[in-house]
C-alpha cells in the first residue's frame, strides 16, 4: 500500500498503471448553475475535458452535484461517487449489469443469424456446448451467445463523508471542525465559479 489509503480503496481505486482523479460540481444540465458559471466550456466540453485525462485504468471519483446521468455514462474509468446535496437515492446512480445467455446453431448452417447476434450486441462466449434435455443429453454443435447490459453508472457510490485513509477525507460539502491531523477534500463551494 504505497499511496495510504486504506486497503479496500487500494485494491478497488488503484489499478497497475492508474491514476486516482478527484472531480467535483459537474451540474450536468442543470440551468440553474450555467448563468454562475463565466466561460463555461459546456457538458459536452466538461466530458471531453475528463476523458482527455481518464483511462481505462484510472479511477475517478465525484464529490457529489453530477447532474444529468447521461453524460456519466460516457466518462471512462472506474467511477466512484460521493453523493451530493443534489442526489437523492444511492441505487439511480450505481452501476447494474445483466447478463444473458442464448445459442444458436452452427454458423456454417446459418450465416445471417450470426451476424445479426453479433449486430445486436452478442459475443461468443462459447463455440461448443452441451444441451441437456429431460432424461438424457445431446451435444450440439453450437454457439453459447454472451450479452451484458451495462447502464454505465458508478461503480461505488456512498451517501455522505468517506474516509479513506487515517488523515484524508472525501465529501462533497465542507466539513467543519475536524480535527488539525485530517485533511478534506470536497466540492460543493461554487465562490470560485466567477474567477
Amino acid at each position: 500500500m504505497s499511496n495510504g489509503l486504506y486497503e479496500i480503496f487500494e485494491k478497488n481505486w488503484l489499478k497497475p498503471g492508474g491514476t486516482i482523479w478527484i472531480y467535483s460540481d459537474t451540474h450536468f444540465n442543470d440551468e440553474e448553475i450555467k448563468p454562475l458559471r463565466k466561460n463555461y466550456i459546456g457538458d459536452e466540453g466538461q466530458v471531453k475535458s475528463i476523458n482527455s485525462k481518464v483511462g481505462k485504468n484510472d479511477t475517478i471519483i465525484f464529490l457529489g452535484d453530477v447532474g444529468d446521468l447521461s453524460f456519466i455514462k460516457k466518462i471512462r474509468g472506474y467511477k466512484v461517487l460521493i453523493m451530493g446535496n443534489h442526489e437523492k437515492g444511492a441505487s439511480n446512480y450505481k452501476r447494474e449489469y445483466e447478463e444473458k445467455f442464448d445459442y444458436t446453431g452452427h454458423y456454417e448452417d446459418n450465416p445471417e443469424e450470426f451476424d445479426e447476434m453479433k449486430h445486436k450486441g452478442w459475443v461468443i462466449e462459447d463455440e461448443h456446448f452441451t444441451k441437456y434435455y429431460s432424461d438424457s443429453y445431446a451435444v450440439i454443435d453450437a454457439v453459447l451467445w454472451k450479452k451484458v447490459k451495462d447502464n454505465h453508472l458508478f461503480d461505488e457510490v456512498y451517501e455522505g463523508p468517506l474516509m479513506v485513509s487515517d488523515r484524508l477525507i472525501l465529501s462533497h460539502e465542507p466539513i467543519e471542525n475536524l480535527q488539525p491531523y485530517l485533511f478534506n477534500i470536497h466540492g460543493h463551494d461554487h465562490s470560485k465559479w466567477n474567477n
